[in-house]
């Protein structure tokens, strides 16, 4: 958690100039971005796994 907040700070000025009405360090984006990110990736792993689990084993194997 160090490392990422260090390497925000340090790349906060090479990103300035792609930002629009934003600052590089506002906290509201800084927290927002990484949970979409980690709420994609479990949707990602979520769906697929809850599909997996309500289907038949033996119809599974069969198929295999």
């Amino acid at each position: 958690m160090v490392d990422s907040d260090l390497t925000v700070y340090a790349l906060a000025p090479l990103i300035k100039s792609a930002l629009f009405g934003v600052s590089p360090l506002d906290p509201i984006t800084l927290t927002a971005a990484p949970m979409a990110l980690i709420l994609a990736a479990l949707a990602a792993c979520y769906i697929p796994a809850r599909r997996a689990a309500h289907a038949d084993p033996k119809t599974a194997l069969r198929y295999e």
